[in-house]
C-alpha cells in the first residue's frame, strides 16, 4: 500500500510545486469569482423581480377588491328592491347615505336607479351625479344602451365600454364607465332571456371616472414604486384610461395583467419607477467582481513568487547534492579523511569523513556520535607538537602543516600529514579547526 502511495504523493507534490500551479489556481479562482459574481447579480435581480411582482399583485388585488365593493353594493341595492315593491326617493336617499359611498366606495360619481326605459328615477348625490338627473333618459347613449341590454339579458353585473361623449357638457363631470345590474319583478320568473326581459323592473347603476377610481385605490408606497397604465381593452395609446406617472421609453421591470368584468377586459400595464429601480441597486456584485479579482491576483503573485523560490531552492539542493556527491567521490579516492574539530584539546569532532575508517580502522560513526575525539588517533608523543602547531596558527593566522604519527585501532602506527586552518567568527574568536589527514607512511 505504501508503495502505491509514494508515487501518488510524489505526483501531487510535483503538481503543487510546478510552475503551472499558480496559473491553474488563478484560473480556478477567477472562475469561482465570476460564478459568485453572476450568482449574486442574478439573486439580486430575482429579489427585485419578486418585490416588483409583489407590488403589482398588491395593486391588482386592490383594484379587484374595489370593483368587488362596487359589485356588492349593487347586489345589496338589488336586495332592497326585492324586499320592497315600493322604494321611494327618501328610501333610496337613506339607503345610499347608510352605505357611506364617500368612505367605502371612493371613486364613484353617484348611485342611481333607472326604469326599464332608461329614465333616471333616483340618483344620489342628486347634485353631483355625472350621469343623469331624475327624469333624464340615458337611452340615447349607445355605449350605455348596449351595457344595459347586456345586464338585462344576462342577469349579471355589466361594465359599459368607455364613454367618450354625449352625457354631459362638462368634461370633468363626464364619467368613463358605468356598472349596471338589472333588477326584476320578484313575482315573475327570470330564468330565461325572454322571461328576464318581461320581468325587467329597471337598473341600478354606478358611474365612475377611471382616474378617480384608480387614485382611490392606489397605495401611496406602492404607487411610488410602480407606474400603472390602465387601458380599456388592448394596451394601445388610444385605449389609455389612466397613467399614474409619465411613461418612460426604458424601464427595468415591466409586466401586464388583465381584469375581466363579465367579459369586459381591462389591461393593467405595470412598470418600475425610477425610485424603485434606485432602491434595488446594489454594489455587492461589483465588490465581489473586482474585489474578488484583486484577491485572486494577489494570491496568484504570492504563489508565483513562492513557486519560483521553491524552484530555485530545488536547483540549489540538486547542485548541493551533486557537490556533496563529487566531494564524497573525491574523498573516497583520498588515502585520508577530512575533519572539523573544536580548536582545543581534546579536539572534539563536529564532522569527519568516512575515510577515517580506512586510515585508522575506527568507524566514522564513533567520532560523529561523540564517543571519540581526534586525540584518539594522534600518537601520545605527538600531542604536544600538534597542540603547538594549532596554537601557532591561532596567533599567526595561517594554515598549519604538520607530520605526526597516527595510532590505528589494531595498534599499528602510521605516519600522517595533517593540513588545515582555523575558522573564526566575526568577533575573531576561533570556532573550528578544519583540515585533511593523509597517510604518508609509504613515503617515510
Amino acid at each position: 500500500m505504501s508503495g502505491i502511495k509514494t508515487p501518488v504523493l510524489q505526483w501531487l507534490r510535483s503538481c503543487f510545486s510546478g510552475k503551472g500551479f499558480p496559473w491553474f489556481v488563478l484560473i480556478c479562482m477567477l472562475t469561482v469569482t465570476t460564478g459568485l459574481w453572476q450568482y449574486t447579480e442574478i439573486t439580486l435581480i430575482n429579489q427585485s423581480l419578486d418585490r416588483f411582482h409583489s407590488r403589482v399583485d398588491k395593486q391588482k388585488n386592490s383594484i379587484v377588491n374595489r370593483l368587488q365593493d362596487y359589485i356588492q353594493a349593487l347586489h345589496a341595492a338589488a336586495g332592497l328592491f326585492a324586499a320592497d315593491d315600493d322604494v321611494t326617493r327618501a328610501n333610496w336617499h337613506d339607503y345610499v347615505r347608510a352605505l357611506k359611498p364617500e368612505r367605502y366606495l371612493p371613486g364613484t360619481r353617484g348611485f342611481g336607479v333607472q326604469d326599464p326605459l332608461s329614465k333616471v328615477v333616483f340618483i344620489e348625490p342628486p347634485g353631483d351625479a355625472g350621469v343623469g338627473t331624475p327624469g333624464d333618459n340615458l337611452n340615447s347613449a349607445p355605449v350605455l344602451r348596449s351595457a344595459m341590454d347586456q345586464a338585462r339579458d344576462s342577469g349579471q353585473i355589466t361594465l359599459s365600454r368607455r364613454i367618450t361623449s354625449g352625457l354631459t357638457t362638462d368634461a370633468k363631470e363626464q364619467p368613463d364607465f358605468v356598472l349596471y345590474l338589472a333588477i326584476y319583478n320578484p313575482h315573475e320568473p327570470a330564468d330565461t332571456v325572454a322571461a328576464r326581459r318581461r320581468a325587467l323592473r329597471g337598473f341600478i347603476y354606478i358611474p365612475f371616472r377611471a382616474a378617480e377610481f384608480m387614485q382611490s385605490v392606489l397605495a401611496e408606497q406602492v404607487n411610488r414604486d410602480v407606474v400603472i397604465n390602465l387601458f380599456d381593452g388592448k394596451p394601445v395609446r388610444e385605449n389609455l384610461l389612466y397613467s399614474s406617472a409619465q411613461d418612460r421609453p426604458e424601464t427595468r421591470y415591466a409586466t401586464e395583467r388583465e381584469l375581466s368584468v363579465d367579459g369586459h377586459i381591462w389591461t393593467l400595464q405595470f412598470r418600475s419607477s425610477p425610485e424603485f429601480e434606485a432602491s434595488t441597486v446594489s454594489r455587492l456584485p461589483l465588490i465581489i467582481r473586482f474585489g474578488g479579482m484583486a484577491l485572486d491576483l494577489i494570491l496568484f503573485f504570492v504563489l508565483f513568487i513562492n513557486t519560483n523560490r521553491l524552484h530555485t531552492i530545488r536547483e540549489l539542493t540538486v547542485r548541493l547534492e551533486l557537490s556533496d556527491e563529487n566531494f564524497n567521490r573525491l574523498e573516497e579516492h583520498l588515502s585520508g579523511a577530512v575533519f572539523r574539530v573544536k580548536p582545543e584539546f581534546p579536539w572534539q569532532v563536529q564532522y569527519i569523513g568516512h575515510g577515517i575508517e580506512a586510515l585508522t580502522g575506527i568507524p566514522q560513526e564513533r567520532f560523529l556520535m561523540k564517543e571519540l575525539s581526534l586525540d584518539r588517533v594522534i600518537h601520545p608523543d605527538d600531542q604536544a607538537r600538534f597542540t603547538a602547531a594549532v596554537t601557532e596558527a591561532q596567533t599567526r593566522p595561517a594554515a598549519f602543516d604538520i607530520t605526526l604519527r597516527i595510532k590505528r585501532e589494531d595498534d599499528r602506527i602510521l605516519w600522517g600529514n595533517l593540513r588545515g586552518r582555523i575558522i573564526y567568527d566575526d568577533a575573531g574568536t576561533p570556532l573550528w579547526l578544519e583540515g585533511v589527514m593523509f597517510d604518508i607512511t609509504r613515503f617515510r
